[in-house]
């Protein structure tokens, strides 16, 4: 119904996420105790509000809360999400709302005694709240990746590929912790995605999926796309080294891509070069190309056996 996602690795002043099953709740008003299932009581009341919002509860079906004090990380990942939606880039995650809550959660165990959102407006009380949808499919790095579904995985590298390349070469972002963890992925009944930048004109197919790349704590928009070029090209090795360690099936077994240190050698290359961001297209038939690498999980059939350490 609602539960706190976990990340390993959580980020200074990066806040708190909230999982929030709408149609559980609305079907079960009266059996939701937030204050029995929240660890950090200073959210209590921010996530009470939105439980008892009829409007909210009703028009989504699942949401993710951000909650986290004002310090300008959460409100400049809103901004940037923002701007990119605002050119209509394709493969970008599309927030919900952004608002400042000055309740005073802080030492406040359970709702204020005024109500929600009626707290005085001090700025030691300001948090930032960010709404945005929540991927039921998860990361491209938590899927179960059985070697049927390899032609999935290598059109969402593709997709990534397109939308840091477009959004770099449009905007100058650059998204600064680009992992296969901040890659959601969605199912959709297009068969493909077009995209279209200055004269170039690519089509993907999706195989059923279509990626939403989130987190912009560490983002930048509007650098200097000359001077900034080797950090794109780090953004995208960082993104394509993942694949071969981060990726599993259900048996633990390591999959990958078959060309990944041929890959990783090209980006390299532009990236030693100061090679234009165009060259980013070359990615696309590399990944094309490859055929999937399982490497097997060497304690899938390890038994324990009582005898052999006496």
């Amino acid at each position: 119904m609602l539960s706190q996602l976990q990340r390993t690795k959580y980020k200074k002043n990066g806040g708190n996420k909230y999982q929030v099953d709408c149609s559980f709740i609305s079907n079960n008003p009266k059996n939701i105790h937030i204050e029995n299932m929240i660890r950090n009581k200073n959210d209590i009341s921010i996530l009470t509000a939105f439980i008892d919002n009829p409007k909210i509860i009703t028009k989504h079906k699942h949401i993710v809360i951000k909650i986290g004090k004002e310090n300008k990380t959460i409100e400049k990942e809103y901004t940037i999400g923002i701007a990119l939606n605002k050119e209509k880039l394709v493969g970008f995650i599309q927030f919900i709302c952004l608002f400042d809550c000055f309740d005073d959660t802080n030492k406040t165990d359970l709702i204020p005694i005024n109500g929600i959102c009626n707290g005085e407006q001090k700025q030691e009380n300001k948090k930032n709240v960010l709404i945005m949808p929540f991927f039921v499919d998860g990361s491209i790095k938590n899927y179960n990746w059985l070697k049927d579904k390899f032609i999935i995985l290598k059109s969402l590298l593709q997709q990534a590929i397109m939308s840091i390349f477009i959004a770099y070469h449009k905007l100058g972002f650059l998204h600064g912790d680009l992992h296969l963890d901040n890659i959601l992925m969605k199912r959709t009944t297009k068969n493909n995605l077009c995209y279209e930048c200055d004269g170039i004109q690519k089509q993907i197919d999706t195989n059923g999926y279509k990626i939403a790349i989130m987190d912009f704590d560490s983002s930048w928009i509007g650098v200097d796309k000359k001077k900034c070029i080797e950090f794109y090209w780090l953004n995208i090795y960082n993104m394509l080294s993942r694949v071969s360690i981060d990726l599993t099936n259900h048996n633990s077994d390591k999959i990958g891509l078959d060309n990944n240190i041929k890959i990783l050698l090209f980006i390299t290359k532009q990236k030693d070069n100061k090679t234009d961001c165009i060259n980013t297209l070359k990615l696309l038939n590399m990944i094309d190309d490859a055929e999937i690498q399982i490497t097997k999980n060497p304690f899938d059939n390890l038994k324990y056996d009582p005898t052999v350490f006496g």
